[in-house]
């Protein structure tokens, strides 16, 4: 007796033998409770490749899985968690940690906002490396006359790539930095929502010296914003550009 599958039938059926001597009642009650097995078996794997389906268990290859470097939750301020994040601020303005946010609040006159350097070969922050940065804010006050609230400006060692916010609603935004070029998905869209080429910088600039070129920075760092943005999250990699893949 052997189990087979012939072409064109959905199901398995068994095939009794010369050399089977069980009675023929046998044989039959037999015979259908091995097709029965085969049969629910049959169907219990395609009810399970379904539901992976379905999750998505295999939407996502391993090796476009993001390994970020450095990742921050606002559990406390940048400067508690010691990766080198350095506070700027005048003129009234703050940082504080409220129900796992990070709230930045600046002036028109002042600025607000964290920056960590790099150098070339530095392990704390490399743009001139592919580079990915996500984050999770959102602004909740503008100043009179100002149209943003808050950016995030990333540094390659050439050039500075700079992106403002004023949407009051939480987003999750993403840049990826490579050859030059800055582009900002929201959402985990895989559409650009926004392109840098990049600005130089000013012969005048504290960062025109060559060391002071590789850095990134979140909050209000230019006097004339002014107003409040919220922080939830904040992680990059320096080990490639990863943008948000299609579902």
């Amino acid at each position: 007796m052997v189990a087979e599958r012939c072409l064109g039938e959905p199901e398995w059926r068994v095939v009794v033998s010369g050399d089977f001597h069980e009675e023929p009642q046998t044989q039959i009650i037999l015979m259908k409770i091995i097709n029965s097995c085969l049969t629910i078996s049959l169907y219990a794997l395609l009810l399970l490749t379904t539901v992976t389906t379905m999750l998505g268990g295999d939407s996502t290859p391993e090796s476009e899985v993001v390994k970020w470097s450095y990742v921050y939750e606002a559990k406390m301020l940048p400067s508690d968690d010691e990766s080198g994040w350095k506070h700027h601020s005048n003129d009234s303005g703050s940082s504080v940690i409220t129900n796992g946010v990070l709230v930045l609040t600046s002036t028109t006159q002042g600025i607000e906002y964290w920056q960590l350097d790099g150098v070339a070969g530095d392990s704390t922050w490399d743009g001139s490396k592919p580079s990915t940065v996500e984050f999770k804010m959102r602004v909740t006050k503008k100043a009179e006359g100002s149209d943003k609230a808050a950016h995030i400006v990333i540094a390659d060692g050439k050039k500075y790539y700079h992106f403002p916010f004023d949407d009051d609603s939480w987003h999750t935004y993403r840049v990826t930095l490579s050859d030059g070029m800055a582009r900002l998905c929201v959402d985990d869209q895989p559409d650009t929502f926004s392109v840098s080429g990049g600005s130089q910088f000013a012969p005048e600039s504290d960062h025109a010296l060559e060391n002071r070129k590789n850095f990134i920075y979140f909050g209000d760092g230019s006097a004339g914003i002014g107003g409040v943005s919220e922080w939830r999250s904040f992680r990059w990699t320096n080990k490639g550009a990863f943008p948000p893949q299609s579902k």
